[in-house]
């Protein structure tokens, strides 16, 4: 199932050239992955309070196909990967319009 949010990108979460920072989108990303768990009925809070479990990432890779701007409506998607284990692969896709901007795993 994909989970997809739709956020305003801020003047502030850009760097001196205007162009939006790579952390600004991992926190976007990060946003999402949490309100798709929350939309299934269990937030991290509750995980970690209930079940004594959470999230560690263990490793990230991200691909900027254009630079992203402010006042910009980011279309931003996660879905999940079958597990294996413990781990379990995660990945994001950033839109601008019909743009792919940014994709990870």
């Amino acid at each position: 199932m994909i989970y997809s949010k739709i956020y305003e990108t801020r003047w502030h979460d850009t760097d001196a050239c205007r162009v939006l920072r790579p952390s600004a989108m991992l926190t976007y990303f990060e946003e999402t992955a949490d309100l798709h768990v929350r939309s299934v009925g269990k937030s991290l809070d509750d995980m970690r309070d209930e079940n004594k479990v959470g999230f560690i990432l263990s490793r990230m890779s991200i691909v900027f196909y254009r630079p992203v701007v402010a006042d910009v409506a980011l279309h931003v998607e996660t879905w999940t990967s079958e597990g294996r284990g413990f781990s379990t692969e995660r990945n994001f896709r950033a839109l601008d319009g019909d743009s792919v901007v940014a994709e990870a795993t």
